[in-house]
Parts: structure tokens; sequence; C-alpha cells
């Protein structure tokens, strides 16, 4: 199945709302990173060589050869196995050769037994629709000193598209691509921003293309990394014309329009009611759309079945809309991390691996549980409209943003009481909901003493804590409650040191140095707001307060306000993320750190009372 990391979000959402919402007073010139040097790799590729062979009809043969030293042991546990993805539905792979050749001059082949197949392990809750396989080959006798050599022989029906990254995290000696087609075959390429040395050769009837790059330095591993698509080290290679041509291969997969019958007990409803209805009743298995066969069951049949895989409920969507009338359209969407802006001039099919439905200006999808009418999690993303053969931005109506508010009243015994409300939208909703939603009441007595400890170890509750939006999938989920914290003010001189809460960020941000040699990616567009408000005690003026400030930069627009007004302390926060890439060595990239630095200063984060 496809991991969509929303199983596992809950758990740091739940983490992000206590640092975000609940912490409370208290006493691109640079194109080619700098590389770590060749001796702390763990292996070095000698040589890949990917020799294409393409047919008129887009179908294709490849020969890949691959040859890897060992270096030492974190080489020999990353390379020992060889494991090389496709989907059987019409792509084969065969061995012709496996080998490893020993540091004292043995020649060791891989014996049958150590060549195998397994299923994809992303998709075990959906094998009922996956034809993706992984060939495994394990190497015999792999020790450090070791080379291994596979030579496989690939071949695919569809298409030709290809993705070739010439920048691994082990460094490359000599990697060559090399593509034959038939003369007059167009091909669209996409250059990766590495040293290249290029050349073609035409003959009678065939043009063949060759890319060769020699002593590639490895790429770091760093936290948030761009997604390999989008590191500027790969080639992209397409025998699509265009965007179009790209929406007509995706809807030859769909089956034909037909108008499902024995769907009665869904009639007379809105597109948002008739969502609801599939989401609730049907069962839903998420899978790649390149894991699929490529093709589908029709609408009648996961009707009958009651579930499906993601692109069955969408094509079954599609189709009830059109039976009432609508006139909807089939958007083909990427749900993982991937930036689709520099793609519109390679029409590249398998960046997308959903399908969703656009109706009465809402997109839809499937591929998550739960999801409201009209939010799709694509917020900031590119689509492929498949009725036009175009990017065009995703629709969507519910932002992906996390608020708060805090109220803190002194009381006559120096004590604090005060009321938090935490609301959550989009993406941030549908994860609080599925945590929420089916909690035991054990389960969320726990919880609720973590969000009073993450107020104040001494918090203590005044009441219930409400939780409203649980089970109307548009609503914003909403958490409300009330507490109090004894002995927060002093009773006799000295200061006070109320403790803003710093910037709920993603913790990547926190770590971001000058040092940084790849990209930084900002992957999903999220708004983050805090609003705080202290009823200042009798006797009590302020002292310091932080400075505020605003601004706006390619991945970021912020907003912070610290002030006293008539005996209140007002704190507002807002943060808005943008999805972008940063480069290091960039005045962008440097401008950005700056402002990070400041937010996470923790004199940006204190205020300081003293008596009058």
């Amino acid at each position: 199945m496809k991991s969509k990391s929303l199983y596992h979000m809950t758990a740091l959402l739940f983490a992000g709302l206590l640092s975000l919402a609940l912490a409370i007073p208290s006493a691109r010139c640079q194109t080619q990173p700098t590389q770590a040097p060749k001796a702390a790799a763990s292996a070095v590729y000698h040589l890949i060589e990917k020799t294409y062979t393409v047919k008129p009809d887009g179908s294709y043969t490849l020969i890949s050869h691959v040859v890897i030293k060992i270096l030492n042991y974190k080489g020999k546990k990353d390379h020992a196995d060889f494991r090389y993805p496709f989907n059987n539905a019409f792509q084969s792979v065969d061995v012709l050769e496996a080998r490893t050749l020993t540091a004292d001059g043995r020649t060791i082949p891989a014996t049958k037994k150590e060549i195998h197949l397994i299923n994809a392990p992303e998709d075990a809750q959906a094998t009922l629709y996956s034809r993706q396989r992984i060939k495994v080959v394990n190497f015999p006798s792999v020790e450090p000193g070791s080379t291994v050599e596979i030579k496989l022989k690939i071949q695919s029906k569809k298409g030709f598209w290809a993705m070739e990254c010439f920048r691994l995290y082990d460094p490359i000696e000599r990697k060559i691509v090399k593509v034959t087609l038939p003369l007059g075959t167009k091909l669209n390429v996409k250059l990766p921003r590495i040293k290249l040395g290029i050349s073609k050769k035409q003959e009678a009837k065939t043009i063949t293309y060759q890319w060769e790059a020699r002593n590639v330095p490895r790429q770091v591993h760093e936290l948030n990394l761009p997604p390999i698509e989008n590191r500027e080290s790969c080639l992209f290679l397409s025998s699509l014309s265009s965007w179009k041509d790209a929406a007509r291969f995706f809807t030859s997969c769909l089956p034909a329009p037909e108008f499902p019958g024995n769907g009665d007990f869904l009639k007379g409803k809105t597109p948002d009611e008739l969502y609801v209805a599939l989401m609730k009743q049907f069962i839903t298995y998420p899978i790649d759309f390149f894991h699929t066969a490529l093709s589908f069951q029709s609408p009648a049949e996961t009707l009958k079945k009651k579930y499906g895989s993601s692109m069955d409920l969408a094509i079954l969507f599609y189709n009830l809309l059109r039976k009432r009338g609508f006139s909807p359209s089939y958007l083909m969407a990427n749900t993982e991390r991937v930036l689709l802006t520099p793609f519109k001039a390679i029409p590249f099919p398998p960046l997308f691996d959903e399908v969703m439905v656009r109706c009465n200006g809402k997109d839809y999808a499937f591929y998550v549980k739960d999801l409201p009418p009209g939010y799709t999690g694509m917020q900031g993303k590119l689509v492929l409209n498949m009725t036009e053969g175009t990017l065009t931005p995703a629709k969507t109506l519910y932002p992906n943003r996390s608020s708060s508010s805090l109220v803190l009243t002194p009381t006559g015994s120096f004590d604090l009481e005060g009321k938090f409300t935490i609301k959550t939208e989009g993406k941030q909703a549908v994860g609080m909901r599925s945590w929420l939603r089916y909690m035991t009441r054990d389960e969320w007595h726990i919880a609720a003493l973590q969000i009073l400890h993450g107020i104040d170890p001494l918090a203590r509750s005044l009441g219930e804590i409400a939780r409203k939006g649980l089970n109307i999938l548009k609503d914003p989920v909403i958490l409300e409650g009330k507490f109090k914290i004894p002995a927060q003010f002093p009773e006799d001189g000295g200061f006070m040191y109320i403790h803003l809460s710093k910037p709920d960020l993603p913790v990547q941000l926190e770590t971001l140095s000058e040092r940084r040699r790849g990209p930084f990616m900002i992957d999903q567009a999220l708004t983050k707001e805090v609003r705080k408000r202290v009823i200042l005690p009798e006797g009590m003026r302020v002292r310091y307060l932080p400075e505020g400030t605003s601004g706006t930069s390619k991945v970021m627009d912020w907003n912070l306000e610290v002030k006293a007004v008539k005996g209140n302390l007002i704190f507002h926060r807002v943060i808005h993320l943008k999805r972008g890439i940063l480069y290091p060595g960039t005045k962008e990239y440097h401008d950005f750190l700056r402002t990070v630095r400041f937010l996470y200063e923790p004199s940006s984060c204190l205020v300081i009372l003293e008596k009058k």
C-alpha cells in the first residue's frame, strides 16, 4: 500500500500541537553542492551502463550492467543484495549474469536459489490489486574488498519513459545511458545539472543517443532532501510529445464510461453527499497507479463488491456523477513529495500515482480514508487534467492549517487559570480526526493528561476537554478545555519570566546550517497560527518584549506581534510555509536561515515582567 504517512502522522501531529498551542508562561546560483570526499563512501560504482532499444510501438528492451566495489561493512550491507522493482503485468526481468569477484581473485556466480522474486512490501495491504514485484539477487561471499557485478535484461510493453540518476549515495566512476529509437521517433529530454558527455549517431533506420558521466561524487544524506526526481541529478527521457499524449495514455487505462445500476441507495445525493457515502460504505485499498495491472474494475463491479482500489472508487464516483447529469473530469495526481513545476515541458507519466475527480470546482480523492469532500491534501501541487491534457493547480477548499488560542488569568491566590482552543483544518484535521475518532475512554483520559502536561507539568484540568468536528468530515477538529496552574507569580520582589512557545515548524528547520551541502525542500503548504492573551497581575509591568517582525520569502511568510495593551499581554504569530526548494549558497537560503534562527532565538520567545 502506498505510504501516505497519515496513519503515522497522528502521533507527530499531536506532539506538534503540544509545542504549538500549549507552551505557556512559567517561572539558486550554486547548483552543484559541495560533496564529501570519496574516502567517506562505503562503495563505489565502477560502472553503470544502461542500453535501451525502443520499438516503433513504444515497447523497449533494456540491458542494465552494474559493477560495484565494496569498500567496508556498510557497503556490504547496502549492496550484497541487489533489488530491481518492476510491474509483471507489462514488464519482465531476466538475470543474464550475477557474480561476486572476491578480493583474492575468485569469481563466484549467484546460484538459482540466490535469485528470487518477492512482492512489493509497500503493497502489503493491497495485494489483490498489486502487480509490483521485486527481483532480488543475493550475491554470494561478499566482503569488504569484493566486487559485485550484475547484468539484467528488462522488457516493457508500455510506452517509453525512463529516469536515470547520475548521483547516488555512493560515488560513480562511470555511467553511460544509450537509447536507440526508430528514425523519426520524437524523444523529449530533461537534462540533469551534471556535466555530461552527449553524442548522437544516426543510421539507416535508427538513431542512437548517448549520455555519459565520469567521477560523480556521492549524494550526502541530509534531512529534507528533495525526492530524487527533484534533485537535478537525473536524466528524464520520454517518447511522448506532450501532456495531452500522457492524458490519452492514462485515459486508455480506465474503463469506458457507463451508467452503473443498483445504486438506488445513492440516488438524489449532491456530489459531496455521494462522496461521503462512498467513503463510509466502501472499503478502499490505496495503491500506486503504476503498481496495478493498469486495468481497473468496472463501476458496476465496484458497486457490487463494495470495495476496490483507490482508483476503482474514483472511477465509480466519476460515473455516478455522470449518471446524475454532472460533467466531472479525471485528474492524475502525485500524492508524494514531488514538485511538478520543473516538468511542464516533458510529459513523464510515472510522476503520477493516483486518480482523482474534479466536479463543480472541487477535487475529490480516495487515497486516504475520511478525507473531507473537496479536500485532497494537494494544496500547492499541480495535477494533470485528463480532459484538457494540461498541468493545472489542484483545487482545495480547506487550508492545511493549525491554529491555537490561549487565555490566562491570575487569581487572588497567585495561581493561573486558563482556557485553550486548538483548531486543525485540512490535512492537520484529517490526522487528528483519525486519531481521536476511534479512541477508547481510557485512551482519551491518557491523551487529555498529556495535553495538560504540555501546558505545564503542574496543570490540572477544570473539567472535561471538549472534542468537536469528529463526525462531519468537512468540519475542522477543535479541542477546548480549562485548567489551573498553582503559584505562577512571585509574592515578593524579583522578576517573572513568561516563556512563549517556539514555532511549531518541521523539526528539520531547526537543524539548518550554513554547512548544508544539498538542497532543502519544504514539501507541504502549511499555516501555523498562535494567539495568546495573558492578563497581567496587579502590581506587575513589562520590562522586556521580543521584537515584532514580518516578512516573505520563497518558501515562508511570517508575522510576529507581541505587545502590552491595557493590562493584557498579547502574543500573535502566523507562519505560512510554501512548497519549494532552497539551495545552499544562495541569497534565498541565507535569508531563510537567518529568519528561522530569529524565530527560534530564545529572546524571541520570552517576556520579562517586574514589580512596579
